[in-house]
């Protein structure tokens, strides 16, 4: 069962995330959501835990496969530029096509990041602060070292990475984003006290597909943008207090199970919220929270973020994943300038926008999460980086034909099963889900804990 329904969802990706027909062999018409496929690899394996998935190779129609095509288009692009320049450059529309896809930004920070585009020297954004009228959010600069630290398994709190220019709040990734949510709930008149429940439904599919926030249009969208100025107006004048009081609500207390603010701060709620943009920013909050549930990363790590990541001669465990990442580029990014403080060299990968807050925050693909919502991470790999990845989807599968193995892992699968009944027979309390779920997941680790095994021996 376990099988058939990861080849379900396989077929389901390629037919409508990637666009490609499996029975006739070819990309669908109009493609799919990173354009149209070419030609496609994948290989299947389990994990430890009998997780079923696999790593996909998939060439792209119209799209550079190797750095002597992608000259080729630089070249042809700088000779389309006309004395206005006004054909965008390669590398302007490889970030744009990647902003198309990913996004590495809570959604609701949308609503406070200043809109009109406007970049400070530093080149961060302005990010009004959702606790006072005119402050507005900056980094907090914690130096290399707690960086570092930050990265290792040695992490039992949470820092504080951003604080108010004004009032002098301080936050961590946490408590920013509990404290934007809060805001745009109260400001848009949205009770949250179930929201926790809400989104858990949302994400099982018990309660239907997950909305994503559709688009606006101009006006509603400056509509949008006065009823958020009349809220930041509303909040308690930072220049003259100088500290504002947490407040609790917008998604959940500490707990994130509870919520205490029902949206009902009168001193923050305008007259009337047009259905439309109280639509947008219910959906806005639910997907928020719901990436905060699926891909926000833990700041104490967990065990796979040290997997075979031991630095020779070096004790210290360093999160492979790489986060937290401090790296503040606020705009997507072909290639990134080091630091002159630190001991990286100028490479040319492909930087997703960051803006503060989203520290511990992976890569997602919104319309991917629609479809089926769970972690998942997209990055954009080029020159050395894309080497292993290209090596490690094309390489032999353990593949398990011998006759001795298989009637080993059958005997072992009776000798599980009969077990598993023993012990449901002493707790005859257990509902019949609990025991199927119990039996199922034994049994898959039983049959493809020894090998990577191809998911059809994982049905038996």
């Amino acid at each position: 069962m376990a099988a058939m329904h990861f080849d379900d969802f396989a077929t389901f990706f390629n037919e409508k995330i990637v666009g490609w027909d499996k029975k006739k062999g070819r990309a669908i018409d109009g493609g799919g959501l990173f354009g149209t496929v070419v030609a496609y690899t994948a290989g299947v394996e389990t994990q430890g835990g009998a997780t079923l998935h696999f790593h996909g190779l998939f060439w792209l129609a119209n799209f550079p496969a190797t750095f002597k095509e992608e000259n080729a288009w630089k070249q042809e692009l700088e000779q389309q530029k006309d004395e206005n320049n006004r054909v965008p450059s390669f590398e302007q529309q490889y970030c744009d096509y990647a902003d198309s896809v990913a996004n590495p930004m809570y959604p609701v920070y949308e609503y406070f990041v200043d809109p009109s585009g406007n970049l400070k020297e530093d080149l961060e954004p302005i990010f009004h602060c959702p606790c006072c009228a005119t402050g507005a959010i900056k980094s907090i600069d914690i130096g290399l070292r707690a960086q570092f630290i930050l990265k290792t398994d040695s992490v039992n709190f949470e820092r504080e990475l951003s604080e108010c220019s004004v009032c002098k709040k301080k936050f961590t990734t946490q408590n920013l984003r509990k404290e934007c949510s809060a805001f745009v709930a109260r400001v848009a008149s949205i009770d949250v006290s179930n929201l926790h429940k809400r989104v858990l439904d949302l994400l099982s599919g018990s309660a239907g597909s997950f909305p994503l926030p559709r688009a606006l249009s101009d006006a509603s969208k400056a509509q949008l943008r006065v009823v958020l100025n009349d809220g930041f107006t509303r909040l308690p004048n930072a220049a003259v207090e100088s500290t504002c009081s947490h407040r609790r609500g917008g998604e959940c207390s500490s707990s994130d199970e509870t919520d205490d603010d029902n949206g009902d701060d009168d001193d923050t709620v305008p007259a009337t919220i047009p259905n439309e943009i109280q639509d947008h920013i219910r959906s806005t909050l639910y997907l928020t929270y719901a990436l905060k549930l699926s891909q926000e990363h833990s700041f104490k790590h967990h065990g796979s973020c040290f997997k075979r990541n031991n630095k020779k001669g070096k004790r210290v465990k360093m999160c492979r994943y790489n986060l937290p990442d401090f790296r503040r580029n606020f705009q997507t990014m072909l290639g990134l300038v080091p630091s002159e403080d630190s001991n990286d060299t100028f490479d040319d990968e492909l930087h997703f926008k960051r803006v503060v807050g989203c520290e511990y925050l992976t890569s997602f693909v919104k319309y991917l999460f629609k479809a089926a919502p769970s972690n998942h991470d997209l990055a954009f790999l080029r020159g050395r980086s894309i080497l292993y990845c290209v090596k490690y989807t094309v390489k032999s599968q353990e593949t398990v034909d011998s006759v001795t193995i298989v009637d080993r892992l059958v005997h072992g699968f009776q000798r599980a099963l009969q077990r598993k009944k023993m012990l449901e027979e002493q707790n005859p309390d257990w509902t019949d889900k609990m025991r199927g779920a119990s039996r199922l997941h034994s049994l898959l680790y039983q049959l493809t804990g020894v090998h990577e095994v191809a998911s059809t021996l994982a049905a038996l």
